[in-house]
């Protein structure tokens, strides 16, 4: 068991931590675009079903979202590693933004949700390896 001496070090570390601005944004964009991501995924969910009624169509948007990783998962996380970080972001970042608006505009059409979401399952096995390796650029040891 932890002593009360240890948990005072730990929230000065955490303290530490998210004083750091660069840090500090980071982590602010990670929680916001996991939010994104996820709340996408279910409103999705739910506007597939209430066009179709079909619990098979659902399935279909969840299986388009997660077939990426399977397929892209190892050669994203190796391209990401040979490119600028920050770049990825944005890039990934810029692309996503333009494919919710493709979701907003066809959401009736579910064959293009389907595209759309695979489309964003892909960037998104770009930006995930993005992400972590600029704590150490911003974090001091």
């Amino acid at each position: 068991m932890k002593s009360r001496a240890n948990d005072g070090a730990y929230q000065s570390t955490y303290a530490q931590i998210l004083a750091i601005k660069p840090f500090r944004i980071l982590w602010f964009g990670q929680v916001c675009s996991q939010l994104a991501v996820n709340t996408l995924l279910f409103v999705l969910a739910l506007r597939v079903y209430q066009s179709t009624g079909s619990n098979t169509a659902v399935s279909g948007l969840f299986l388009a979202y997660g077939i990426p990783a399977f397929l892209f998962g190892l050669v994203a996380g190796t391209s990401v590693d040979r490119l600028d970080k920050r770049r990825v972001l944005v890039i990934c970042d810029m692309a996503r933004a333009v494919l919710v608006i493709g979701m907003l505009l066809f959401a009736h059409q579910i064959a293009i949700v389907y595209v759309l979401t695979f489309c964003n399952a892909v960037i998104t096995q770009f930006y995930v390896p993005s992400e972590a390796p600029l704590i150490p650029r911003i974090v001091p040891k």
